[in-house]
């Protein structure tokens, strides 16, 4: 669970009771400094520091806002539908033209 907690990728309600466990007990704060301190060269992830006076020091991340948001299909092809359609009409039109010219 310390790995998790120490990577930022807890639930808000778990951290609170993490942090509030590491003000009160020296020694899981030790262990989860013990657990940054190996896991930070290899994951390459930010941690913020623990604070034994203030249990709430990692700030809520919203994922769902930071995400691109996906772009339609469809919306892509539209351009591409339309010079179609076009050319297929002028086609028709054309094909119609030389009919009724050769009559």
């Amino acid at each position: 669970m310390m790995e998790i907690y120490v990577e930022g990728k807890v639930s808000a309600g778990d951290r609170r009771l993490i942090e509030e466990h590491l003000r009160d007990c020296p020694e899981c704060r030790k262990y989860c400094e013990a657990v940054r301190d190996k896991i930070l060269p290899y994951k390459k992830a930010y941690v913020y520091p623990i604070d034994k006076n203030y249990p709430s020091n990692i700030p809520q991340t919203n994922i769902a806002a930071s995400k691109k948001p996906k772009e339609k299909w469809w919306k892509a092809l539209i351009p591409n539908i339309l010079t179609a359609l076009s050319l297929i009409f002028i086609i028709i039109g054309l094909l119609i033209a030389q009919r009724i010219l050769t009559r």
